[in-house]
């Protein structure tokens, strides 16, 4: 299932919370400071008045008609709010008079404060103190600045800055997914080709097993025949001369041509016992090794097709399961070569390189378009190979014909003779 992106949600919810925490910071919070603020400074200037209150009200009570306009008792009573470093304005209201006293400097921005004059229970007037509001002013136009700008920072980094994050995570999910289909579309392309290769290999196995039953009841055939024809009638022989002997011997006649030719029959015979059982496994394989029994092959076959052969040895070879698998590759190799390259340089070498046993084998015949590369013999021999975890390449030789490599690793050698 293809993940869903987060972004587009997480947007929709951050804008609400980064506008919700960037008017506090640079609204609301700076209208509480201000508010403060100025309410102390309020709270200041009633408490002034209320001090200014309590003069009043003795002068009110020694003079009750005329205190209001003592103007220099007055100026003399709020002089402590008049001057600096409180520098603030004081003014008197009376019920005849509005104002009766009004004393001291203005600013643009002013924060008063009020309290009711009383003398003899009865409120005689009303003092109303005004300071100064032009550093509260400033003091709070720099918070509303910084905190107007602090909330816009704040807003935008709990916007952009999680977005972002959350923007990369999405990108890499989706480069993960990306990854994951491509890797699932590989290993299933990985997986038909490999089903391929298996029904491929199977058809090959089952037309090698067909084959090879088919060839071995052709082999068996031929050595029934090679007994039935060659043996039998060489015993036969052998048999009919050693009955005239004995019959001549009892007959006092000569005996002797018939003996020698019955000895002639015996060697017949065994020639031809070796040779059944040298094509079914060399023995010079096992007595002398792979090179010298290569070296009897390819002088036996280069006698008989009357083709040039060139070997190359290496000083070490393998033995066991790995020189039975390399000789019969040579001889298979030979073979088809001697059916269908039409060659008349043939070049043998075995080689130790790179920790594998090769064995290669050029001609300089008609190559690949006259010899058979999908044969019994060839699959044969690529399934021997398999087993020894090797392989078979063909490809054209430098003579000109076909190129047959083999090669097999040498711990498969050293396996072998630890088996």
């Amino acid at each position: 299932m293809r993940p869903i992106p987060l972004r587009e949600p997480f947007r929709r919810r951050m804008a609400v919370l980064a506008l919700l925490a960037g008017t506090l910071v640079g609204i609301v919070l700076p209208a509480v400071y201000s508010q403060r603020l100025f309410a102390e400074r309020a709270s200041q200037a009633s408490l002034w008045a209320q001090q200014l209150a309590e003069r009043y009200e003795l002068l009110a009570s020694i003079r009750p008609r005329l205190w209001s306009y003592d103007l220099s008792r007055l100026n003399e009573m709020s002089a402590s709010v008049i001057a600096e470093p409180v520098a603030g304005r004081v003014c008197i209201d009376t019920p005849q008079r509005q104002p009766a006293f009004c004393a001291g400097s203005s600013s643009e921005v002013e924060v008063a404060g009020w309290s009711a004059i009383v003398s003899r229970d009865k409120i005689v007037g009303r003092v109303r103190v005004v300071l100064d509001g032009d550093e509260l002013q400033r003091v709070s136009q720099v918070a509303w600045l910084s905190a107007g700008t602090l909330g816009l920072i704040l807003g935008l980094a709990l916007f952009f800055l999680p977005t972002a994050t959350v923007r990369r995570g999405d990108e890499q999910q989706e480069s993960l997914w990306q990854t994951i289909l491509e890797a699932n579309a590989e290993l299933e392309a990985r997986v038909r080709d490999r089903t391929e290769a298996l029904a491929k290999s199977e058809g090959q196995l089952r037309k090698l097993s067909a084959r090879l039953v088919a060839a071995q009841e052709d082999e068996r055939a031929r050595i029934s025949r090679d007994l039935h024809d060659d043996l039998g009638q060489i015993l036969t022989a052998l048999r009919l001369r050693l009955t005239t002997a004995q019959a001549l011997q009892e007959s006092g006649a000569a005996t002797a041509p018939h003996i020698e030719a019955a000895l002639e029959a015996v060697d017949t015979g065994v020639d031809q016992v070796r040779g059944l059982a040298h094509r079914l496994r060399p023995v010079a394989l096992d007595r002398l090794g792979l090179t010298d029994a290569l070296d009897g092959l390819v002088l036996d076959w280069s006698q008989t097709t009357s083709v040039i052969v060139e070997t190359c040895w290496s000083e070490e070879e393998p033995d066991g399961p790995d020189a039975e698998v390399l000789f019969r590759v040579a001889q298979e190799a030979l073979t088809n070569i001697a059916r269908h390259a039409d060659a008349s340089r043939v070049h043998v070498e075995m080689s130790s390189t790179e920790g594998r046993w090769t064995l290669t084998l050029q001609d300089d015949g008609s190559g690949l378009s006259g010899q058979s590369t999908d044969g019994l013999g060839l699959l044969g021999l690529r399934e021997r190979l398999a087993e020894r975890s090797g392989e078979l390449k063909l490809d054209r030789s430098s003579l000109g014909g076909l190129c047959l490599s083999a090669s097999i690793p040498r711990a498969s050698n050293e396996q072998g003779n630890q088996a």
